[in-house]
C-alpha cells in the first residue's frame, strides 16, 4: 500500500501513516472499514434529561481515489446503531445515518517529514426527531471518540472542516500529528433549542507508534478537542476542552490489507470515567 494512500485514508484520525506497510505506487484507490463499540455518558443540550447516555455501534465506509501523485478526493459514511437510555432507567434501540463526507487532500513532501493538507465537506443527512432518540444517538457515537467529530455527528448542519497532519518517520518509530477545525452551519434545527447560526471546534491529534515486527505495531496517542462556540447553546456550564486516550496494535495482514485494533477512553473533560472504545479498522488496497 502506499504510503500516500493510507495518508489520505487515516487523515481525519490521528494515525495519518502507517509504518507496517511497504511502499508499492502513490497511484492506487483505497477503501476502508471501521466498526467501533462504545459506552458513553455525555452532555446533552435539552433542558429535560440533559444526558446522552447509553452504547453505539458505528460503522463507517470510506474509500480514496488517487488523482496523480500528490492530490486525492475520498468519501466517508459512517452509521449509528446505538441503545439510549431513558429517564425512568430503561433502553431504546434506534439507528441513524451520520452526516457524510466528501474529502479532498494533498500532500507536500519535505526532508523526513511528510504533510496533507485538505478539506471536508460534510453533507446534514444525520437523523433527528422529535423523540430526540437519534439526536442522542450521534451524541453517544460522538462521545466515544472524544467529541472530536461535531462535523460527522452533528444534525441539521452543514460542516466544512480545514485539516492539516504532518508524519515524521524513523523506523521503528513514527509520530503523526494532526491539526481539524470543524466549522458547522445551522440549515436545521434538527428538534434541538437555543441552536446557534454557526458552530466552531479545534481537534489536535498526536500519535506516536512503534514497528515491533515485521507485521506488528503499537502505537499510543492523545486527542484534545475544544469547543470553541457551539453550534447549540448550552443546557449548563461545561469545560469547553475534552481529552482523548488511546492504545492501539496495528496487523499487517498481507501487501495489501492492514488491521488496527483500538481502545479508547477519557481521562478529564466531561467525559472522564463515563465513555471506553473498542474500535477495529480494515484498510484495503484495491489490485
Amino acid at each position: 500500500m502506499s504510503r500516500w494512500s493510507i495518508l489520505l485514508v487515516f487523515a481525519t484520525r490521528a494515525a495519518v501513516a502507517d509504518p507496517l506497510v511497504a511502499t508499492t505506487s502513490t497511484r492506487e484507490d483505497v477503501v476502508a472499514a471501521e466498526a467501533q463499540l462504545g459506552l458513553a455518558t455525555a452532555p446533552f443540550d435539552a433542558m429535560a434529561f440533559g444526558e446522552a447516555k447509553g452504547q453505539a455501534f458505528v460503522i463507517t465506509l470510506d474509500g480514496s481515489h488517487a488523482l496523480g501523485s500528490n492530490a486525492a478526493i475520498g468519501i466517508r459514511a459512517p452509521f449509528v446503531i446505538a441503545s439510549v437510555a431513558q429517564p425512568a432507567g430503561s433502553y431504546v434501540d434506534d439507528a441513524t445515518l451520520a452526516n457524510p463526507q466528501l474529502r479532498g487532500a494533498y500532500r507536500w513532501l519535505t526532508s523526513g517529514m511528510t504533510i496533507v493538507g485538505g478539506l471536508d465537506i460534510a453533507a446534514p443527512l444525520a437523523g433527528h426527531g422529535a423523540t430526540l432518540m437519534q439526536n442522542r444517538a450521534l451524541a453517544i457515537a460522538n462521545a466515544v471518540e472524544g467529541l472530536g467529530y461535531p462535523d460527522l455527528f452533528t444534525p441539521g448542519v452543514v460542516s466544512l472542516t480545514p485539516f492539516a497532519s504532518v508524519q515524521w518517520r524513523s523506523l521503528p518509530w513514527s509520530i503523526d500529528g494532526m491539526a481539524r477545525l470543524p466549522l458547522l452551519v445551522r440549515v436545521a434545527e434538527a428538534n434541538m433549542p437555543r441552536t446557534n447560526d454557526v458552530g466552531l471546534a479545534g481537534v489536535l491529534d498526536l500519535e506516536g507508534r512503534r514497528q515491533m515486527t515485521r507485521r506488528l505495531a503499537l502505537a499510543a496517542a492523545i486527542r484534545l478537542t475544544v469547543d470553541v462556540r457551539p453550534v447549540v447553546d448550552h443546557a449548563r456550564s461545561l469545560s469547553r476542552v475534552q481529552d482523548l486516550e488511546r492504545l492501539g496494535l496495528g496487523i499487517r495482514i498481507n501487501g495489501r490489507a492492514v488491521l488496527n485494533i483500538e481502545l479508547q477512553s477519557a481521562l478529564g473533560g466531561e467525559l472522564a470515567g463515563s465513555m471506553f472504545g473498542l474500535g477495529v479498522r480494515s484498510v484495503v488496497t484495491l489490485p
